[in-house]
């Protein structure tokens, strides 16, 4: 729960396909014209914030003010006013009575109004919401102010406020966003492989499955970066500042909530960079039942605001109890190495949460269902990264007889896209995408424009076109690690190794129609392919940011892959950095490092 928006009014234009106009009546943006439908209006953030604050898992942008806070407002329509407070573990009160706050207007000509009051129970540091409304403001102020029962002002922490126009015409848009830790694209119905996930197969019928998506990395850190930021992980930006999905869509008008599963997708990370809202769920492996308890109160309090959702889980990244024990006994980069009954029994165990996860997720998308009888509704759904067992000798999507591998069972994952009257159902497309894809789609359904810090390409046309050709051939995508690099087209990958011992020269070439396991390396056979392909590769790699080396031949290593590094690495990605309200990289909490722990990552 946190957000790094700005305080500056916006208009939010929301681009939906033609076939909605007779479902919803929206207007068009005296602030731009275009094609399609908009949303007058958007969310307002008031005051400034001046960075982040964590309260029981919860992520949100603060501003400034020890005592009463008083916020200058402007141009404010008649609106509903959010806030919310919270006091802190270790304050001094913790045995004191509740302590009373409350939010109250003024404007210039005397009129004052209070808006919502709330208390705080002081043995229970948590953030506490009111919503309140208020009349139109040409100028005035919003006093903030907490007190204990004697009279007396007390400290706590203010989330930025958040005011959200009563007069918005039409139905505010929902934008969803869900990825699904750890899940293979082969174990998705209607994937070309088994048939584990019949709720979420049933969204792909009902609208779009891109069946050669991959993921730019084999980790959550590293793919979650590239979906949300629309970059390759490891490489510093070329463009400044460099600008999340949620901050964009923040900027457009849209109210941006998170419900996350914690870990590396933490607020320790920078993933709440854009958030006003960032929850995560570290409570065992399994948090999708909590998540999922909060998704619809969530939605339902703003109902009335145009919507960014991004739920993640790791419950498909759950580890089976013979994995637990082996690294128990052998600790975390050991349990790599499990024996053949472990690794089948580590296969079955991942079936069976993958059937349980999409069972989880069948009430949600129900809800979706009905919610996008009363407003529009753009679902996408993808995973970060596979899971391997056995496969090319490898066992999860760590370590290797090798190197993490970056063959398909890690790399190659589902995307499904869902909006009734946006999507035209009942399509597959084989166009080859990527993660570093979705931001730019997104940003383009929503009207609003990429920052020049995103590198994906805008996928809108294919997500919402039933006409568009989309198996013509592409350039194809790309994913890294550690000294390997690979390019996947529609129909071969090519797998360049930059070991020691190999350098550049380590080359494995498959072809995916006639070998989708990967099982037949062409790369000695076919020189004149792997040449083309290599060439291919720096391409893609130089449209994506990525710095090549000068040498013509040769490919770039990551020097900020490892999560170890991330504060090298966010220190050059912000460098210069004008997010309003970014903190500069700090010490991973306790409270992540054990989450960490419980996913097998450290020791």
């Amino acid at each position: 729960m946190s957000r790094a928006s700005r305080s500056k009014r916006c208009c939010t234009r929301v681009r939906f396909a033609k076939s909605l106009q007779a479902a919803v009546a929206l207007v068009a943006l005296a602030c731009g014209s275009g094609e399609g439908l908009h949303v007058s209006g958007g969310v307002h953030r008031i005051g400034r914030a001046v960075g982040y604050m964590k309260v029981d898992g919860v992520s949100r942008a603060v501003i400034a003010g020890d005592g009463p806070v008083s916020l200058e407002v402007e141009h404010l329509p008649p609106s509903r006013i959010h806030v919310a407070a919270a006091l802190v573990a270790g304050d001094s009160a913790a045995e004191s009575a509740p302590i009373l706050c409350t939010a109250r207007m003024s404007r210039a000509d005397g009129f004052s109004a209070d808006l919502a009051s709330f208390e705080l129970a002081a043995k229970e540091p948590r953030w506490v919401d009111a919503i309140g409304s208020s009349p139109a403001i040409q100028r005035g102020t919003l006093h903030l102010d907490c007190e204990e029962s004697d009279g007396d002002p007390k400290p706590v922490v203010w989330a930025r406020p958040l005011a959200i126009p009563q007069d918005l015409q039409g139905a505010p848009p929902l934008i969803v966003l869900v990825s699904l830790d750890t899940l293979r694209s082969d174990h998705v119905t209607g994937f070309g492989g088994m048939d584990l996930t019949p709720n979420i197969g049933a969204m792909a019928d009902e609208g779009l499955r891109l069946v050669n998506t991959v993921s730019e990395g084999t980790w959550t850190l590293a793919s979650h970066y590239s979906l949300l930021f629309s970059r390759m992980y490891g490489f510093p930006v070329d463009a400044k500042p460099l600008t999340s999905l949620a901050q964009a869509l923040a900027d457009g008008g849209f109210v941006t909530a998170a419900l996350t599963g914690g870990g590396f997708m933490s607020a320790a990370f920078n993933y709440h960079l854009g958030f006003d809202h960032f929850a995560e769920y570290g409570t065992g492996t399994d948090d999708l039942p909590f998540i999922l308890a909060d998704v619809l109160p969530t939605l339902r309090r703003f109902e009335d605001a145009p919507t960014f959702l991004f739920l993640h889980t790791f419950a498909i990244h759950e580890l089976p109890p013979t994995e637990v024990a082996w690294h128990e006994k052998h600790g975390t980069w050991a349990m790599f190495h499990p024996k053949p009954r472990q690794m089948e029994r580590a296969r079955e165990f991942y079936a069976a949460i993958v059937r349980q996860a999409d069972r989880q997720l069948a009430a949600f998308f129900d809800a979706l269902r009905e919610i996008s009888q009363v407003r529009p509704v753009l679902l996408v759904i993808v995973s970060d990264h596979g899971d391997a067992f056995g496969e090319h000798r490898n066992f999860r999507h760590g370590f290797g007889h090798r190197r993490v591998t970056l063959h398909d069972e890690v790399i190659h994952v589902p995307m499904i896209v869902w909006g009734p009257g946006l999507i035209p159902a009942g399509r597959s497309s084989r166009r080859s995408t990527m993660l570093i894809d979705v931001a730019p789609s997104i940003l383009a359904a929503a009207g609003v424009a990429p920052p020049s810090s995103m590198r994906g390409t805008d996928l809108w046309p294919l997500w919402s076109n039933d006409d568009t050709d989309d198996v013509q051939p592409t350039l194809g995508s790309v994913s890294h690690t550690d000294g390997a690099w690979s390019l996947r087209t529609e129909k071969a990958k090519l797998i360049v190794e930059m070991t020691r011992r190999r350098g550049n020269k380590g080359f494995e070439l498959y072809d995916l129609e006639s070998d989708p396991g990967e099982l037949n390396d062409l790369a000695a056979t076919r020189a004149d392919e792997v040449a083309a392909m290599r060439a291919q590769l720096r391409q893609r790699l130089s449209e994506l940011g990525v710095p090549l080396p000068a040498n013509g031949s040769a490919f770039p290593s990551c020097s900020h892959c490892s999560w170890q590094e991330r504060e090298s690495f966010w220190q050059k990605a912000l460098e210069g950095e004008a997010v309003e309200g970014a903190t500069a990289p700090r010490e991973v909490d306790e409270e992540t490092l054990q989450r960490l722990r419980e996913l097998g990552y450290i020791d």
